[in-house]
């Protein structure tokens, strides 16, 4: 009886064992996890880019629209004076796709200047244009007034935002977030602020915010506009600087816009690498 008793025991055990072997052949065969092989496709588009036609492309563009780069001369170092720079031109990624666009700013003519953005889409350049903006510009510096002060940045939660302040007697400060589709950028929201002599009594300050069209209480708005300028990760282009507000965000020197000539040089010597 023992003797049955044992053969039992050992015959069970060795059911135990070949039903484990099978089950961790059987996950040894199983192909990987559809994230993994995602993750391992995206990462061999992005290292299978060729940026030396890309930057060829966009020689040939800059060179050919170099007049108008560089005649927007009224790009300012500093919100209250007069002092210019030229830093009309930059380059970067804002749909991690591996390519770098490039952003130009482009005179159109002695008083107004238009933000072009344009990437690489089968061989060629093309420009990418906003679904909320139709044929406007995403961006004018136009000389009248006040003036306007921007900053063209990529936020550190993956979004394309643009702020700018234009106005003389009345200000207007605006942020629009974008996302990038393709070559497609779509208005995900906008803050506004107009601040200025009231419509009814100029003697008195109109302080008012709106969220995407919808007038929102002044704490709200403050709010929201102060973590939109904490959002900022990349300053690509910028016109006008006081170290406050959201230039207080980045240094001046950190910003990737640099002049025609500069941006040349870098593109030709990306196609030698």
């Amino acid at each position: 009886m023992k003797m049955k008793r044992w053969i039992g025991c050992l015959c069970v055990a060795m059911l135990v064992l070949g039903m484990s072997a099978c089950s961790k052949s059987a996950d040894e065969d199983k192909p990987a996890d559809d994230g993994q092989k995602t993750e391992q496709v995206e990462t061999e588009q992005k290292t299978d880019v060729d940026l030396s036609e890309v930057y060829t492309l966009y020689d040939t563009l800059i060179q050919d629209k170099k007049y108008s780069v560089d005649n927007y001369n009224w790009q300012r170092a500093v919100s209250s004076d007069l002092v210019t720079i030229d830093r009309q031109a930059a380059l970067c990624d804002i749909n991690s796709d591996g390519v770098p666009e490039l952003f130009l700013m482009e005179a159109v003519n002695n008083h107004q200047a238009d933000l072009h953005i344009y990437t690489v889409k089968d061989g060629e350049t093309v420009e990418m244009k906003s679904d909320a903006n139709g044929s406007e510009a995403l961006l004018s510096d136009v000389q009248a007034g006040a003036g306007v002060n921007y900053v063209v940045f990529t936020g550190k939660d993956g979004k394309f935002y643009i702020y700018r302040t234009s106005g003389d007697s009345s200000i207007t400060y605006r942020v629009c977030a974008y996302t990038v589709d393709g070559t497609t950028l779509k208005q995900e929201g906008m803050l506004e602020n107009e601040y200025g002599p009231s419509e009814d009594n100029t003697n008195e300050i109109s302080d008012e915010y709106s969220r995407n069209g919808k007038k929102i209480t002044v704490k709200l708005g403050k709010k929201l506009f102060h973590e939109s300028f904490q959002n900022l990760d990349k300053a690509i282009l910028f016109s006008g600087y006081d170290e406050t507000s959201i230039w207080s965000c980045f240094d001046m020197d950190s910003a990737l816009s640099v002049s025609s000539d500069d941006m040349i040089a870098q593109l030709e010597k990306g196609m030698d690498d």
